[in-house]
């Protein structure tokens, strides 16, 4: 089983080498936070920024400056709804998937401008649930 924000990202790592596309972690605790515990549900979620290396972090004047570049931008939000960013109104993705059979596990994707390369919606669905190697 391969944790949905790591199993979205290898799927578009290609992409996001070539500069084709962003993946964005947005809200994330930082390992380095000493209160980075107490803001997720699963230690993995400290862990993601080793482990996606081409991430970017953003918030939300970060975001709409990614957006305006066209490119597609895929989001994943935390866990836990208390520390989800507020989108503005004028931040509305072309695609949202939040579904897991685990609670613990359900991180909200977003998708901004498009898909990326030949990404489908339903390969974004199978990945935001958490994939099967």
């Amino acid at each position: 089983w391969v944790h949905p924000p790591v199993a979205v990202y290898e799927r578009v790592a290609p992409d996001v080498e070539r500069g084709e596309c962003h993946f964005v972690l947005m809200a994330f605790p930082h390992p380095d936070d000493p209160t980075a515990l107490d803001r997720t549900p699963n230690a993995e979620d400290l862990y993601y920024h080793d482990r996606l290396p081409r991430s970017e972090r953003a918030g939300v004047e970060e975001l709409r400056a990614l957006v305006a570049s066209g490119k597609p931008v895929i989001v994943v939000l935390p866990v836990r709804l208390q520390w989800r960013p507020v989108l503005p109104a004028d931040l509305v993705p072309v695609v949202r998937v939040e579904q897991s059979h685990w609670p613990h596990y359900r991180y909200p994707v977003l998708v901004f401008n498009r898909l990326p390369g030949n990404l489908t919606l339903d390969e974004l669905a199978f990945l935001a649930r958490g994939a099967q190697r």
